[in-house]
């Protein structure tokens, strides 16, 4: 049908014609797909449907543990579910919040000498932390340290990780949104901080430089916050 396969993700497939692009994603038995013109998008339905036993679930709204809300201004993709099942799934939503993923005079090393503990879980909370830090530039270096250890993990390197994941839980969020302003290539921060389930405070502004990349324009949002 004329695609081009995708050079560093090879599971993405890309059309284009004269005026028109298609974009095709394909993950096991699921195809995500979209085009800037709906006839290019019937032409491939069509192709798709004929060819292999399909179904259509419409619009895009949760994939891969991502909640996506398309709008006319634009979409937005989020990990609050996952965060919460995350937390949820190593029995620590019932823990204390954390205001920060680790502790400013925390030091970690192999201790030899203390007491090891499970690799199988601590590998399977380093793996979920790692999926997080797409959405969450903030717990990057915090997970990234801990990694370090997953071969022989101490119960040191546990509390630290259960303390991310408390972190993650709740106490606040940022966000923002790259570039968003046409005129000036702005980006627009929003921050809201909770105590429990109650807001306290919230913020929502127009970045005040250009960002060069969207990280740059989240940790922006992260230290405004």
């Amino acid at each position: 049908m004329g695609f081009k396969r995708g050079e560093v993700d090879k599971t993405l497939f890309i059309q284009r014609t004269n005026h028109s692009i298609l974009i095709a994603q394909i993950y096991v038995d699921d195809i995500v797909f979209g085009a800037s013109s709906k006839k290019l998008l019937n032409e491939f339905v069509d192709c798709m449907s004929s060819t292999f036993e399909m179904s259509m679930v419409g619009e895009l709204n949760y994939f891969l543990d991502l909640q996506i809300k398309q709008s006319k201004d634009g979409i937005f993709i989020s990990q609050s579910k996952y965060v919460r099942n995350l937390v949820k799934k190593f029995n620590l939503d019932s823990a204390s919040h954390m205001k920060t993923p680790m502790g400013s005079s925390q030091k970690l090393s192999r201790e030899y000498v203390v007491e090891s503990v499970d690799n199988t879980l601590y590998r399977s909370m380093i793996g979920s932390l790692l999926y997080l830090t797409a959405s969450h530039p903030d717990i990057m270096y915090s997970v990234c340290l801990c990694v370090r250890y997953q071969a022989n993990p101490k119960i040191t390197h546990l509390k630290a990780l259960k303390r991310i994941i408390r972190y993650i839980g709740g106490t606040s969020f940022t966000d923002a949104n790259w570039a968003s302003n046409l005129d000036d290539k702005r980006s627009t921060r929003d921050h809201c901080i909770y105590f429990g389930s109650n807001l306290l405070a919230w913020s929502s502004k127009k970045q005040s430089i250009v960002s060069k990349s969207s990280a740059e324009s989240e940790y922006k949002s992260l230290f405004n916050a």
